[in-house]
């Protein structure tokens, strides 16, 4: 891979093993690795994330409560959401994410970030850009994305800790700032996109 090149998957560190579904329970009794728990997202190696209550449009840099008001995104529009779970990942435990499948066959681009340090407490921070050319409903509980955990060989030396404002719930300050300053494609942008996306068979 040719430097500055963009890497599609996070790396796993060497030594590091997968925890599987038994794993996750006994640390999420143990350790409050993720809340709240649910039982039907766990899967025998990764436990499925899932969507809140809170978002905000680009463009807007308000928060938004979905009980109020549900989100729907826009063709071309994106969207940042808050997890249902916070989650507080051991200095020992690295996380992978990645998309849900039903989630892209929607044609909902996940443009978060792909792992979870050690040491990380909070919910978490999803940004999602609707590239179909239809409108998208995104209700709370809705899958996300699919953590994948690693057991590194030891403890890491500093981790990450808590984040202020997601550990409360709350999208950062500098977030939606960001959103709100977000210029949105135009319609015109929008159907020249979709002309070269390829038709469903």
């Amino acid at each position: 891979m040719s430097r500055g090149q963009a890497k599609m998957f996070a790396d796993i560190p060497p030594g590091s093993r997968i925890l599987c579904g038994s794993d996750i329970s006994s640390l999420v009794h143990s350790a409050t690795l993720i809340e709240p728990f649910i039982a039907s997202h766990l899967a025998p190696c990764s436990y499925d994330l899932s969507a809140g209550m809170s978002y905000v449009i680009a463009g807007g840099g308000v928060a938004v409560n979905s009980s109020e008001k549900p989100l729907i995104l826009n063709s071309g529009s994106y969207a940042g959401v808050v997890s249902s779970e916070r989650v507080k990942i051991p200095p020992n435990v690295y996380v992978v994410l990645g998309p849900k499948r039903k989630l892209s066959y929607d044609g909902i681009i996940l443009l978060s970030g792909c792992v979870i340090d050690p040491g990380y407490e909070g919910h978490l921070l999803f940004v999602l850009y609707n590239s179909s050319g239809r409108k998208r409903a995104i209700y709370p509980g809705k899958k996300i994305c699919v953590a994948t955990f690693f057991q590194l060989e030891q403890s890491v030396p500093n981790p990450l800790g808590p984040d202020p404002s997601l550990s409360a719930g709350n999208f950062p300050g500098e977030f939606l700032d960001s959103m709100a300053n977000m210029e949105l494609p135009s319609m015109v942008e929008i159907t020249e996109r979709m002309a070269f996306m390829p038709s469903s068979a």
